[in-house]
């Protein structure tokens, strides 16, 4: 009995030294947003990288419009979804790293998006990849009753788009 006390306290005082030794060093994305009115605004991330356990975190906006998103919620380094109203974009995470997303609504429902500092390029391309090759934008699932030619235009000519960008 006092071996197994002896183990459960060590095991305590591990866990403990662990926890307290891990340190942040700042948010992973940080920035300001802009809206016209109350607009959606979150990044879906998951913990475990299973992607059927993805989930929304939305962003809470102080009353200048600044937000954060936190180092501890996200593994290593990853590509995340961030969803702004309609809207999808793109951002690429590092522990340790800090990206600055800036998004303002110009008119309802269209947004103007700049991202700063670390992983800034990686992410502004991402911006552009995940809406070009969004499934929605290519189903008649969506909103539009466009037919399959009219879906493989639309996916040949963002193709495109994020084909020049990576020259």
């Amino acid at each position: 009995m006092r071996n197994y006390l002896k183990m459960l306290l060590s095991a305590c005082i591990a866990s403990i030294m662990l926890i307290s030794c891990q340190t942040s060093s700042g948010p992973l994305l940080k920035g300001t947003a802009k809206f016209l009115r109350g607009t959606e605004f979150a990044i879906n991330y998951t913990e475990d990288g299973n992607i059927f356990t993805i989930r929304p975190y939305y962003f809470r906006l102080d009353e200048e419009g600044n937000f954060e998103f936190d180092t501890l919620m996200v593994a290593e380094s990853g590509d995340y979804e961030i969803m702004v109203g309609n809207e999808v974009y793109g951002v690429h995470l590092e522990k340790g790293k800090t990206t600055v997303m800036n998004i303002i609504e110009t008119n309802p429902g269209e947004y103007a998006c700049t991202f700063s500092g670390d992983n800034a390029g990686v992410s502004e391309l991402m911006s552009i990849a995940y809406p070009s090759y969004d499934l929605y934008r290519y189903s008649t699932m969506s909103d539009d009753n466009g037919t399959p030619e009219i879906f493989m235009e639309r996916l040949n000519k963002a193709h495109e788009n994020v084909c020049s960008k990576l020259n």
